[in-house]
This record gives structure tokens, C-alpha cells and sequence, in this order.
């Protein structure tokens, strides 16, 4: 901020080097363009993946916000030339979907975003066959994620998908639950793109 505002507040001049490197991580671009009078304008463009409906937001009817599907070209897992691997992501946050939603266009992953479980599990009824591993939030407000966790293996068509779960809490009883439960494995948030994959890889050629 500048020192000539009504606060006199300065500034590092860190803020636009943050934008850029968060634009750029999502294969985005940021360019100025100076105002006649003063000051200039910043202009930023982000790639997003297309919106498809499958599931409810929230309990809202909302299709054009309720499932993200991508699909791309790297770490391929060593089982999965027969079929294009799809990954099912749980999360009630849209800003996390579409940040993997990015982050797994580098890779040949199929990525489906629904949000919230009960959204999710509708999401697995529907195409439970297709789906092989399924990345699970435990914070949900609509529904918990160890509850999800719960339907997902006590049904015998689903009870065989890997179930990666992530979370920013740090309650390890929790964790421990869900690892009673069937987890494959568990991360914590916030986490690099790399890392997940990673994990996912070794869950698959596991399993």
C-alpha cells in the first residue's frame, strides 16, 4: 500500500510477486496496463477445466457447481493402461476442487470434484464402477467425513476403492478411526500437488 494514502500505511511490495507466483502455479498469466488518468490496472487469467453436472451442492440444486471431471496425461500408475484411472475428490470447498482440478491436468488422471459427501456418495452410486480411488475430506458440514467413509465401505460394490483421507484437523484419535475404518492412506492440508499424486500412486499399484 502507499505511503501517500489517507492511513500513510507503506508497504513491502510483496503483494503482486505473491499474485504472480499463484497465477503462474495455475498456468495463468498477469500483465498491467497504465491508466490515462492514474494509477494502472492489473488483468490476471486463470484456465479452468468445464463444469459438469452430477451431484447437488449443499443440498441446493446447483448441476453447473456440483462436479468437476478432468482428465490429462502423466504419472500413469503401472495397472492402469486398460482404463483411464478416475480419481473422485469429497471436499466442500469449491476453491480446493478446482485447485486440483489444475493441479491433476499434468497428470493421466481422470478428476472428479464433488462437493460435500452427501453430493459424493450420490456421485459413487451412480458410477460406482467407474471410480478408483476416492481422495475424502473429514471436515463436512453436511456430512462428516468418517460417516461417508462408513457408507463407502460397508457397501460391498465400494468397499474395495482405496480411500485417501485429507484433512487440516489434527486430532489423531480421528485418524485412527479412520484408519480402523479402511484408509489407504492420509494427508494432511494444506498440501503440493506432487505429494498427493505421489500417495495416490502408491495407494493404486497397492491395491
Amino acid at each position: 500500500m502507499s505511503s501517500r494514502t489517507k492511513t500513510k500505511a507503506g508497504g513491502t511490495g510483496l503483494g503482486l510477486s505473491i499474485a504472480k507466483e499463484i497465477i503462474d502455479a495455475h498456468h495463468g498469466k498477469i500483465w498491467a496496463s497504465n491508466n490515462q488518468s492514474q494509477g494502472a490496472t492489473f488483468h490476471f487469467i486463470i484456465p479452468v477445466g468445464n463444469l459438469k453436472s452430477a451431484t447437488t451442492h449443499k443440498n441446493h440444486p446447483s448441476p453447473s457447481l456440483a462436479s468437476k471431471e478432468t482428465s490429462s496425461k502423466q504419472n500413469m500408475p503401472k495397472d492402469s493402461t486398460k482404463k483411464q484411472v478416475t480419481i473422485l475428490m469429497i471436499d466442500d470447498e469449491e476453491l480446493v476442487i478446482t485447485s486440483m482440478e489444475l493441479a491433476f491436468s499434468a497428470s493421466n488422471y481422470k478428476f472428479v470434484g464433488a462437493l460435500g459427501g452427501v453430493a459424493g456418495l450420490k456421485y459413487l452410486r451412480e458410477h460406482e464402477s467407474e471410480v478408483d480411488l476416492i481422495l475424502l475430506d473429514l471436515m463436512m458440514p453436511d456430512m462428516y467425513g468418517l460417516n461417508v467413509l462408513e457408507k463407502i465401505k460397508q457397501n460391498p460394490k465400494t468397499s474395495h476403492i482405496p480411500v485417501i483421507l485429507q484433512t487440516g484437523a489434527s486430532d489423531l484419535s480421528e485418524i485412527d478411526k479412520a484408519y480402523r475404518l479402511g484408509i489407504a492412506n492420509n494427508i494432511k492440508k494444506p498440501y503440493k500437488a506432487k505429494d498427493i499424486i505421489a500417495i495416490i500412486d502408491k495407494a493404486l499399484n497397492n491395491n
